[in-house]
């Protein structure tokens, strides 16, 4: 009773600090901002920082700064990559909590005011939240648990439960971050994955609205969908930083099995769904040999592929399918291990016969 009284004394607003990244993102940046801005509290500061863009970005963010006297705009003349922009707006960020947004998805209207009258009733290190997938077909994901628990770490290490590996579905408290030294690392694509790590481990004070407030738009120029060779490698670089701060804080041997999941189903499996997308011509020597050295290496032995049969099985167990998308990740890698040839083979056939159709669909609704 002493502690809800508490609760309800505190009626100090608690700042929030919106970091928007843009960077050639002309197509999607006004409904990012408009988004935003449609919340006129004071408690709020939107920081954005123009990565040297060279289409008309930097236009629509001036004329953005123009209408909105909380919008602080940074204009670099040099692009620095988007891990460096998000660490220097930590840096710049005067709120309490920082919400990272990404210039071509959006927000929904009552995000703001919720989140401000939910950090205002508690601190926290992290406040979690649901998120729209935007695409062919739409879903929302929502936190799959309510509070902080034993196994928050471990689930968030294999995304489980809700637990999404990108920073856009959380808050994160400034001084929670500043404290324990968490940074996104720069020049890699995929940033967020050891920062999310680093995040989810020193959390102690977790909050969770069980509510959709980010739109998160999937396109094809978009990092995520698109096939690289640098996606690629950089995709291995930023699962092994998790390895050496799994190890670094000596806890690696506790949540190896975890590590093997998740580097299986998060990194390995969408490595090879590129390299297999990848037009020949950016396929050079290098990344044949690589790819060739993941498939033969000890990481695809059948004892750690089958931990993805068994972590399908036991999600099945606890609701109906459950489990899907690890056994299909499980058919995946067995099929690159053990039966390579005629599984790249099918894979290809099967994904043109997509493309076709899905060209033969977008004809019709050009007539």
């Amino acid at each position: 009773m002493q502690y809800k009284r508490k609760l309800e004394e505190k009626t100090e607003k608690i700042g929030l600090s919106i970091l928007i990244p843009v960077y050639n993102v002309e197509l999607y940046l006004e409904q990012c901002l408009k988004s935003v801005i449609i919340n006129k509290s004071d408690a709020v500061e939107v920081i954005i920082i123009n990565d040297a863009s060279t289409d008309q970005s930097l236009k629509i963010c001036k004329k953005f700064q123009k209408k909105d006297t909380r919008i602080q705009l940074l204009d670099l003349k040099e692009n620095i990559g988007l891990g460096a922009v998000r660490n220097l707006g930590i840096q710049k960020a005067t709120g309490d909590y920082i919400w990272f947004i990404d210039s071509d998805d959006w927000i929904e209207e009552n995000a703001l005011q919720k989140l401000l009258e939910f950090v205002n009733k508690d601190t926290y290190d992290i406040v979690y939240f649901g998120t729209r997938k935007v695409g062919e077909k739409d879903r929302v994901v929502l936190p799959e648990f309510e509070d902080f628990s034993p196994t928050f770490f471990r689930d968030g290490l294999k995304t489980l439960k809700g637990i999404h590996p990108m920073v856009w579905c959380s808050l994160f408290s400034r001084s929670f971050l500043i404290r324990n030294k968490i940074v996104f690392p720069e020049g890699i694509y995929l940033e967020d994955v050891p920062f999310t790590v680093r995040a989810q481990y020193y959390c102690k004070k977790l909050g969770v609205i069980k509510e959709s407030f980010y739109n998160y738009r999937i396109h094809e120029a978009s990092i995520t969908q698109s096939a690289s060779k640098k996606k690629i490698d950089d995709s291995f670089t930023a699962h092994l930083m998790i390895k050496d701060f799994l190890e670094k804080e000596k806890i690696f041997e506790n949540y190896k099995k975890d590590f093997i999941i998740r580097m299986l189903s998060c990194c390995v499996l969408p490595s090879y769904v590129d390299y297999f997308k990848m037009p020949k011509k950016f396929i050079d020597k290098e990344l044949k040999s690589f790819m060739k050295q993941v498939r033969k290496s000890d990481l695809l032995i059948q004892q750690n592929i089958f931990l993805l049969k068994e972590m399908a099985t036991e999600l099945d167990q606890q609701k109906p399918n459950g489990g899907k998308f690890f056994k299909r990740a499980y058919g995946f890698l067995f099929g690159i291990r053990y039966a390579y040839g005629f599984f790249k083979l099918l894979f290809i056939t099967r994904l043109s016969i997509s493309r076709i159709k899905q060209k033969f669909i977008n004809s019709l609704f050009s007539i």
